[in-house]
C-alpha cells in the first residue's frame, strides 16, 4: 500500500514536470513568434541570429612582383565580400601576404600579419603590419619599391574610397621600410611600375 502510493505521488510529480516545461516551451514560442522584449529569458534560450552584411562577388586585382624582380604584374582574385571598403581593404592585404597563385612573385614575407587597416575620411587608407614585414623582407631598393607599391596600388585601384595609402609598422610611422622608400607620407598608386 506504501509502495503504492510512492508511485503515484512519482507518477504526479513527473506530469507536473511535464506539464510545466510544455508551459515553458509554449510561452517561449509565443515570445518569439510575437515579438515580445524578451531580454529576461534565460540565456539557454536560443535568440534568431541577426544577418550578417550581404556577401557580393568582387574582382580585384593584386599586384605582385615578376620573376625578375623589374615590376608590378596583376593577379585577377574574386572575393566574397561585403561593400565595406574595410573588409575588401583587409582581405586584399591577406591575399597580398598569402601570394601569388601563379608564377608571380611573393612581395609580402608569408609571416606578415595585417594589425589593423581603417580608412579616413580624407580617403587615407592607413594599413598597419606587424614588424616581421620589416625584418623579415629581403633588402635593395628595388625588392623595397615593389613591396611598397604592391600595398599601395592593391588597396588604391581596388577601393575607389581610397586616394592615398599610409604604411604603418606595429601602429607606428615608419621612416622606409628596408632603407630606401619613405613612408612618412601617405602614398598614392604608381602605374608606370605596372606592367
Amino acid at each position: 500500500m506504501a509502495s503504492n502510493r510512492l508511485l503515484f505521488r512519482m507518477a504526479a510529480a513527473a506530469s507536473l514536470i511535464s506539464l510545466a516545461g510544455a508551459g515553458y516551451l509554449l510561452f517561449i514560442r509565443y515570445v518569439e513568434k510575437n515579438n515580445v522584449d524578451s531580454g529576461w529569458i534565460p540565456k539557454m534560450v536560443s535568440q534568431k541570429p541577426v544577418p550578417g552584411p550581404k556577401k557580393n562577388k568582387k574582382t580585384v586585382y593584386l599586384y605582385f612582383s615578376d620573376e625578375k624582380n623589374s615590376y608590378l604584374v596583376s593577379e585577377e582574385r574574386i572575393l566574397f565580400v561585403s561593400e565595406d571598403p574595410l573588409e575588401i581593404g583587409k582581405t586584399i592585404i591577406s591575399d597580398l601576404i598569402q601570394g601569388p597563385r601563379g608564377n608571380l612573385v611573393r612581395t609580402i614575407p608569408g609571416d606578415a600579419t595585417l594589425n589593423a587597416f581603417y580608412l579616413s575620411k580624407d580617403g587615407t587608407a592607413f594599413v598597419d603590419f606587424s614588424d616581421t614585414i620589416r625584418e623579415k623582407h629581403p633588402g635593395g631598393s628595388q625588392t623595397e619599391l615593389l613591396t611598397v607599391y604592391s600595398i599601395v596600388n592593391s588597396i588604391a585601384l581596388n577601393i575607389p574610397q581610397v586616394q592615398r595609402v599610409k604604411i604603418l609598422i606595429e601602429g607606428r610611422e615608419s621612416l622606409t621600410l628596408a632603407g630606401h622608400i619613405d613612408l612618412t607620407s601617405p602614398l598614392s598608386a604608381d602605374m608606370i611600375i605596372i606592367r
